[in-house]
């Protein structure tokens, strides 16, 4: 896995970014980057917050396009970061 790229906004996306989700169905929801692919340009991540800003009830992991990582109407805005590797 790659430990660093870059979307077409021209972001650097890494692991222990963390991202919260602009789409009006998911307010509240923060998702943590844990791995980078690069064969599928997707952002393995664990969800921190669900809608509504509440922890998950399990655990739960979910694919991102990279290219979706940019503060459009559906897509993430960066929120902080926890480790960069």
């Amino acid at each position: 896995m790659t430990t660093t790229m870059t979307n077409s906004s021209g972001t650097e996306i890494h692991p222990g970014q963390i991202w919260a989700d602009r789409d009006s169905r998911c307010v509240g929801r923060t998702v943590h980057i844990d791995s980078l692919d690069p064969v599928t340009r997707k952002a393995h991540c664990h969800v921190r917050t669900g809608t509504g800003g509440t922890p998950p009830k399990s655990p739960r992991t979910v694919k991102i396009l990279i290219d979706r990582l940019r503060p459009t109407s559906t897509g993430f805005t960066l929120v902080g970061c926890t480790r960069h590797e």
